[in-house]
């Protein structure tokens, strides 16, 4: 993940200018964690802890901002502000550029995510396929619309622009999972199985909502396909 990490040019980071509003929140993000990171409080709160030990794992080079962010999301599910604000510091970089990179990437996220993540594939294969109606029908059931996270913690809803799987359309991947040719009379099935405890699916390739192959960490199909870091940025 470091090596990923030491791909980034500088460039990137002049590239990810934002605007008004991007340059606003950072300021908000770092004024709103000053009391946790400055003024050397006498105690230091497990949450920054955590997020000290993370972040001291790399050098403190802006080369290994993104890989610091990934593994941030990582621990915590999506990147708190006061380790946006912490990572600034360490890296000797403004807190913009680092909102503006969590802006882009779309598997880092500035809230927090679902135990469970649904992605819903809305590429053209799938689109034609009807992913609009896997996406209706996870906000009956779940409530919830793609970047929403249902109240209880539980689900995260996020439309994907393809997830390499296409003769399958439509697909959904949960957890790296993916499911193939997913149907209105399927898609319940799929979403109560992760609702028990103990109806997890292990990650595989899954089609019409049984398991029909194993794919190895991550939800590879054949190693070729992951849901990677840079997934086309953010949508327009």
């Amino acid at each position: 993940m470091v090596g990923a990490a030491a791909g980034v040019e500088a460039g990137t980071w002049a590239n990810a200018g934002a605007g008004a509003a991007v340059e606003a929140h950072a300021a908000e993000i770092s004024a709103g964690s000053s009391g946790v990171v400055s003024g050397a409080p006498s105690e230091v709160n497990y949450e920054t802890e955590r997020l000290r030990a993370v972040i001291w794992a790399y050098p403190p080079d802006r080369r290994y901002a993104l890989a610091a962010m990934q593994d941030i999301q990582h621990n915590f599910d999506y990147l708190p502000q006061a380790g946006l604000k912490l990572l600034a510091e360490y890296m000797g970089c403004p807190v913009v550029q680092l909102y503006s990179m969590a802006t882009f990437y779309k598997a880092l996220s500035l809230v927090p995510k679902g135990r469970h993540i649904i992605k819903v594939c809305d590429g053209t294969a799938c689109h034609i396929k009807s992913s609009q109606n896997l996406i209706d029908g996870i906000q009956r059931d779940l409530g919830i619309r793609p970047g929403d996270t249902t109240a209880d913690g539980q689900f995260s809803v996020e439309t994907v622009n393809c997830l390499g799987t296409c003769a399958l359309a439509p697909v959904l991947l949960v957890d790296g999972t993916h499911f193939g040719k997913v149907t209105m009379g399927k898609l319940p099935e799929i979403i109560d199985s992760y609702r028990m405890e103990s109806g997890d699916v292990e990650g595989g390739l899954t089609e019409g909502g049984s398991v029909v192959g194993g794919s190895g960490e991550g939800g590879l199909v054949n190693g070729e396909v992951e849901d990677s870091l840079a997934e086309g940025g953010r949508d327009e």
